[in-house]
């Protein structure tokens, strides 16, 4: 990958002429997503993924209006209860397709759903927090000590079966180490939930009110 100044990571050119196009003035902000390439192709596309035989679609973002509010919905409670529930979970690819421009992830990671109704849902950011540090975890990381080599390692084959059908569209998949990289004088609207400095990821894969 190029590097930058004083040896850091250089955004793709690709990826930075990408960026400039979709936010010309270098502000992220709401667009019409009535307008975007992917309604076009998202039903070849799921197509296609449902031809993996080894996959199989558990969540999508247009479930939430299936199940109900989140917990960012719900009334604040003054003195929470910590209870136990019981509930499954899944560990497997989690896949995002951005609708300002063709690119998407792809990163392993789990999914649960509990009695309650209550959801740990995939995203692109780690909202996992370690009891030892308080720091977030990479969910690869917790993905990784939670399956043995082999198992693993079908998850990595699977990601590449994924990576490949999204290209049929030219769908770039973009790797973690450019979706972190930190984008310059980039701002975000007040709309926006961003916090800064943005990095690519937020250039591409950002929620609005």
């Amino acid at each position: 990958m190029p590097t930058g100044k004083a040896g850091t990571r250089a955004i793709p050119k690709g990826v930075a002429a990408a960026i400039k196009k979709c936010w010309p003035d270098g502000v992220v902000e709401q667009f019409s997503t009535d307008e975007s390439y992917f309604h076009r192709i998202r039903l070849s596309l799921a197509a296609d993924l449902a031809r993996i035989h080894v996959a199989a679609l558990l969540w999508h973002t247009q479930e939430r209006e299936r199940y109900g509010a989140d917990w960012d919905d719900d009334p604040e409670a003054e003195d929470p209860v910590e209870i136990n529930c019981r509930g499954e979970g899944r560990y497997g690819c989690s896949v995002g397709i951005s609708l300002v421009a063709r690119f998407a992830f792809i990163i392993l990671g789990g999914y649960s759903r509990f009695e309650d109704g209550s959801e740990i849902l995939p995203d692109i950011d780690s909202c996992i927090v370690s009891g030892e540090t308080n720091e977030l975890v990479d969910p690869e990381t917790v993905c990784r000590e939670a399956l043995n080599d082999k198992v693993f390692q079908k998850l990595e084959t699977l990601r590449g079966e994924i990576a490949a059908v999204l290209r049929k569209p030219c769908i770039q998949v973009l790797e973690k180490p450019v979706l972190d990289l930190t984008v310059p004088r980039l701002k975000t609207d007040p709309e926006v939930f961003l916090e800064a400095p943005l990095r690519v990821r937020d250039a591409f894969f950002f929620r609005g009110i």
